[in-house]
């Protein structure tokens, strides 16, 4: 009977975890959900570099040297609607799911209350925000790591073990720092069953582990016959000492762009851990291990930012953030903690009645989760509105909302938007390719005359529920002669025309357009200020009758 009783019991409380947890996450989500949706829909306008380039190549799945994971989501996406809306939807529901993630994750490092603090920490922060409603991997990537490690850490059964597999595999497929978990992961397993087991069987549980976490970077290698495609490059094998600035660089701006009262709880929460039992937890230390090869691979990582320098972009910081946004949650679990046995302990000097001491500390929780949570709001919101409201992205968005309304199905129409900088990508890639790889050279810069679209373009596909073969740019037709551009005109007929007012036409043809319509016909709608503005045309092909007969 005792134990039929100790069964009940437990059985109980196994229901009330798992009913805690599924409300914990029911919370993480909606609220990452609606914080999100929040900003979209506050400023639709897209910003970004590389998140443009996905969206306008939306019929593209290898782009470069980027892992293709992100890339297919938007591709299937796009097939299902080319609204831009759906697509910074997915990226939405994507960083939802990276803050159920993460509290998951930290489940089984800490205690659920660490766990919750961690995620609304994740949710709130502006710098994650910032970039995850728009399509960078990062977030994808660290959605696909925190549930594999979180599957790998609990390992009840060998399902773990494979859907650990799955969502590490995923990360494989989104960024590098996947294979770097991958790899480590392995380096774990033998590292482990060196002080447990013999060789042999050391041997053959490590190739095991090989072929059930490294399958995705295997078949890359095998497929590419190297890191990357050809005309790409990922790493840069010529060390200096002056990359390893890239280490203090990332560690500085974690803590900037952590916020001042997180980086001031991430501090006290990573002393805590380290004065405390806590550095032993081999959790812990696995994890400690995997950022220190991060900031190992980071000294050779390619691209440096800016090029030519030996920095590289602040979107590195998103795997040492997060570790530092869990140091901060046990950080303010901790403070949580003292300053409610402080309550109690003072409320018990003046009033015996219970009731008010869990009110006043209710009371205290509220404030310090509102002083934690409404300052990095404020400063999302801030950064997104600025980054939006730049001539670029504002006026290309305010172009592709004139265009959507008026324009039918199977009508075209054509841009003339100011080009890259073409000088800068080619020293560029020179520098990189030039000497030593001429075939690696060539196919760096075709790929690089296919992407490299005039950013006001792009923001304008970007930003429209049509795409390339709609919106066409003259940068393309840059060669052709008056007569040949009338004919063209004519040929595609193309219905309406979008002139930004920074464009500097460089051929007969681009001058042509601009001596025929800007300035000298009505003009259909202009969008923006006087910083950056575009000005739309109706085109009647009749006017280029005359040269096109030539």
């Amino acid at each position: 009977m005792d134990v039929t009783v100790a069964q009940a019991v437990q059985s109980l409380g196994v229901k009330i975890k798992e009913r805690v947890v599924v409300f914990d996450l029911s919370w993480v989500f909606l609220f990452g959900l609606l914080v999100r949706l929040w900003l979209i829909i506050s400023y639709p306008a897209m910003y970004g570099g590389d998140p443009i380039v996905r969206l306008v190549h939306t019929d593209k799945i290898i782009i470069g040297y980027n892992l293709p994971l992100l890339q297919f989501l938007i591709f299937l996406t796009s097939k299902i609607s080319s609204h831009p809306f759906m697509l910074r939807f997915l990226m939405v529901l994507i960083g939802s799911v990276a803050g159920c993630g993460l509290y998951l994750l930290v489940t089984k490092l800490f205690d659920k209350n660490v766990a919750r603090l961690a995620a609304l920490l994740f949710i709130v922060n502006p710098f994650i925000l910032v970039n995850s409603i728009v399509p960078y991997q990062e977030i994808l990537m660290l959605a696909s790591l925190f549930l594999g490690g979180y599957f790998l850490i609990r390992g009840r059964s060998s399902s773990d073990r494979y859907i650990s597999s799955f969502f590490i595999s995923m990360a494989c497929l989104t960024r590098y720092e996947g294979w770097m978990a991958a790899l480590f992961i392995v380096a774990i397993t033998f590292l482990h069953g060196l002080t447990r087991t013999n060789w042999s069987i050391n041997l053959k549980k490590t190739i095991y582990t090989t072929i059930f976490f490294c399958w995705v970077p295997i078949l890359w290698l095998l497929w590419n016959r190297g890191l990357n495609p050809e005309g790409t490059f990922v790493l840069d094998n010529e060390f200096t000492f002056a990359r390893l600035l890239r280490i203090p660089y990332i560690v500085a701006k974690t803590i900037y762009v952590s916020t001042p009262a997180v980086a001031f709880l991430g501090f006290i929460g990573l002393v805590i851990i380290l004065l405390s039992e806590k550095r032993r937890d081999k959790r812990l230390l696995a994890i400690a291990g995997f950022f220190m090869l991060f900031l190992t691979i980071l000294t050779i990582w390619g691209h440096d930012y800016p090029p030519g320098s030996n920095l590289v972009t602040e979107r590195e910081v998103h795997v040492p953030l997060c570790l530092f946004l869990i140091c901060a949650a046990f950080g303010m679990d901790k403070i949580f903690r003292w300053v409610y046995n402080l309550t109690v302990e003072y409320t018990q000097h003046i009033c015996r009645d219970a009731t008010y001491c869990v009110s006043t500390k209710g009371i205290i929780t509220v404030l310090m989760l509102l002083i934690i949570i409404s300052f990095p709001l404020k400063m999302a919101y801030d950064e997104v509105y600025a980054r939006s409201s730049e001539p670029g992205p504002k006026v290309s968005y305010l172009a592709s909302q004139v265009i959507d309304k008026i324009m039918n199905k199977n009508e075209k129409v054509l841009i003339l938007a100011k080009e890259w900088q073409k000088s800068i990508i080619d020293s560029a890639l020179q520098r990189r390719f030039g000497k030593d790889s001429p075939n690696a050279m060539n196919k760096a810069l075709k790929m690089a005359e296919e992407l490299t679209l005039p950013p006001d373009y792009q923001l304008l596909v970007a930003s429209s529920r049509y795409g390339k073969n709609e919106l066409i740019s003259t940068h393309r037709y840059r060669n052709l002669s008056e007569t040949d551009m009338a004919r063209f005109l004519n040929k595609e007929g193309f219905k309406y025309l979008i002139v930004f007012s920074d464009f500097m036409p460089e051929s007969p043809g681009e001058e042509f357009i601009l001596k025929t319509y800007d300035g000298k016909k009505e003009i259909l709608a202009k969008v923006g200020d006087d910083v950056k503005f575009a000005s739309i045309y109706r085109i009647q092909s009749s006017e280029f009758k005359v040269l096109s007969s030539e």
